[in-house]
Formats: structure tokens, C-alpha cells, sequence
């Protein structure tokens, strides 16, 4: 991979990738594109896998608001990439939570805004499943 250092991805199984935190903050906002951006430069189809989200969101704050200004900066040129080498990402439902049919409402919206296909797993079994079709 890149020289990057990798705290909320997990490349173990590439091309199949898995977050394995959510960014809270603008710092981690910023490794995340990092990461993101250490992945399209391998120029290699590849698979994000979201897990379970813990809990329901909490309210936004300035801060949450500045880091979604900061990746829809990064969307101006990363799209094109995602759209050429993410091939899916797949939003896996929380049972605990049942939130199902907030991923299928968020889903369609994700897909316009990074450029990519986006799905909805029942659980991380199904994700990897459906990455592992989608990378094959």
C-alpha cells in the first residue's frame, strides 16, 4: 500500500476494506481521506465495507459540520476516483438497533454523493459476501 498509516481502515483483506472506526472529529476526518486517498492511488477496484453503526447519531456540532465541508471539498477531485476504483460500499444494518430502513433511505444519497454504488447488508457475513462477489 502507500506509506500511510491506517487507523480506521482495515486493508488485511484488500480488495475487500473495512472501516474499522467512524471518523468523530476533523483530525480523523482527515486520516480517513488519507486512507481513502492512499487506496484510489493504488489504481485497484476495492470494496468499503461500513460496519454496524453503535448507537443512535448524536446531534451535530460545529465541528461534525466543518468535517463534512472538508470531504465535500475532497469530493471535488476524489470522486472521479471513487467512481473508477471503489467498486461498492456496503452499509451493514445494526440488529440491536434496527436501522435497516434508515441505511436503505441514506443509501441512494451516499451513492450520489461519493460516485459509487451503494448496498445494504443484514450483517457483516452478507457484506463480505457481497464485496467479495463485487471484487471477484
Amino acid at each position: 500500500m502507500s506509506a500511510v498509516n491506517f487507523v480506521h481502515m482495515d486493508t488485511g483483506a484488500f480488495p475487500v476494506v473495512i472501516m474499522q472506526s467512524f471518523p468523530e472529529n476533523m483530525v480523523q476526518t482527515e486520516q480517513w481521506v488519507k486512507e481513502l486517498d492512499a487506496l484510489l492511488d493504488k489504481q485497484t477496484p476495492f470494496a468499503l465495507i461500513y460496519p454496524p453503526k453503535d448507537g443512535p447519531e448524536k446531534p451535530d456540532t460545529q465541528e461534525d459540520m466543518d468535517a463534512r465541508k472538508y470531504v465535500r471539498r475532497w469530493l471535488k477531485t476524489g470522486k472521479e476516483k471513487m467512481a473508477a476504483y471503489c467498486s461498492v460500499m456496503i452499509l451493514t444494518v445494526n440488529q440491536e438497533t434496527g436501522d435497516k430502513a434508515e441505511l436503505e433511505k441514506f443509501a441512494p444519497m451516499a451513492g450520489a454523493v461519493y460516485g459509487v454504488p451503494v448496498f445494504v447488508a443484514d450483517d457483516m457475513a452478507a457484506a463480505r459476501a457481497k464485496a467479495a462477489e463485487v471484487t471477484a
